[in-house]
């Protein structure tokens, strides 16, 4: 008996100095050393088409499955297609036309991990169209709520969509599985004068976005420096506001918006020549929660350098510092050098590695595996 006290004393002890290491590892921003984070970024390799074509001409939108299946589409081929994860590919479905498994104008999907659906939202059609994990077509559902590029996200049960429509007062609802509308929440009113540029940002891009635990947390695209946090309550069937996260206490990250840009969620980066492959978080999901740590993507602006890093947080979202992961120098009066470049972050698989997109300087779209240690911290 005396044994069993010992053994279960020192299980204690253990657990208590884990858990005592672990709020020592992330103990203050202060005491942040990005050195002891390493990020090791991979360009996947793709097997071209039996008739020698490239697998993929542009990526437009990723996902990664439970199998590490990559999910893309390709908006130059208008096609849907799966990769395992050494680049073969399994196979395509989809393609332009207004017939059951076709769209007419895709703007973004969804991919249920827990039984290999595929959601592909049709503004033109004004419908989603349900997958399966081989292409074949479950379910053809009419939407006049969505109107908009959404953003598809599973807390639970629950489907979050985000920006259903500019007509409602609300940025975002929670939809059942036809998605059909349940209840809505991310009030427009919270962002006062920013409404306006806010709206026509999520037209291109919805923002980094989290769901979790019953909690959603939401950095619009026009970024102010807080995230915002929403707690579900089942009473109400709702996510209600709870508090706003400041962010970056150093330096704050630039505005997406321009107002020299065509289109107002876009930036144009100008670069001198060299050997650049990414530069800027551009439509990406960007914000991510593995084990205890939670990431956040952003770029930064810091006099002539434009920066790509990532944000880290501990679960109870206490500011850890920020690492950066890519920089370029800008050159505007250059008018030959490479514009919109980008770098996205799209998913993340059950390892922690994150996979995204990214434009190099030659124009060339590449999918890439990107993993952060922060376990020296």
């Amino acid at each position: 008996m005396n044994t069993q006290i010992t053994l279960l004393f020192l299980t204690l002890v253990v657990l208590t100095g884990c858990t005592e290491n672990k709020a020592q590892k992330k103990n203050a921003a202060t005491d942040f050393d990005p050195e002891k984070i390493t990020v090791e970024i991979e360009v996947m390799e793709f097997e071209p088409t039996p008739e020698g074509e490239p697998a993929f001409y542009s990526v437009s939108d990723l996902r990664v499955d439970n199998e590490n299946n990559i999910y893309l589409f390709d908006p130059q081929l208008m096609k849907i297609k799966v990769f395992n994860s050494e680049g073969e590919q399994l196979v395509e479905f989809g393609k332009e036309g207004k017939g059951p498994g076709e769209y007419e104008r895709p703007r973004s999907f969804y991919l249920n991990k827990k039984n290999g659906d595929l959601m592909i939202f049709d503004r033109n059609a004004a419908r989603l169209t349900r997958f399966n994990k081989e292409g074949e077509v479950k379910e053809l559902i009419p939407t006049e709520v969505i109107k908009v590029m959404p953003k598809f996200l599973r807390d639970g049960d629950r489907n979050i969509v985000i920006n259903p429509s500019f007509d409602s007062d609300t940025l975002a609802m929670i939809a059942d599985d036809s998605f059909n509308p349940i209840s809505e929440f991310l009030s427009t009113s919270e962002y006062g004068e920013g409404l306006e540029k806010i709206q026509r940002a999520i037209n291109i891009s919805s923002g980094s976005a989290l769901a979790y635990n019953d909690h959603f947390y939401f950095a619009p695209v026009v970024y102010s420096g807080e995230i915002y946090d929403y707690v579900f309550d089942p009473g109400l069937n709702n996510y209600l506001l709870n508090r706003k996260i400041v962010s970056t206490p150093v330096d704050q990250p630039f505005e997406v918006l321009s107002n020299n840009s065509k289109r107002q969620a876009s930036v144009r980066f100008f670069s001198p020549e060299g050997e650049l492959s990414v530069l800027f978080l551009s439509g990406s999901n960007g914000l991510y929660k593995y084990e205890d740590d939670i990431f956040h993507f952003v770029g930064r602006e810091e006099g002539n350098k434009r920066i790509f890093g990532v944000e880290l947080f501990d679960e109870q979202w206490n500011y850890i510092g920020f690492k950066e992961i890519r920089s370029i120098e800008l050159d505007i009066n250059d008018e030959d050098a490479p514009q919109r470049i980008s770098f996205v972050i799209e998913d993340i698989d059950r390892n922690g590695i994150f996979y995204g997109r990214q434009r190099n300087e030659y124009g060339d779209w590449q999918v890439i595996k990107m993993n952060i240690d922060t376990s020296n911290l």
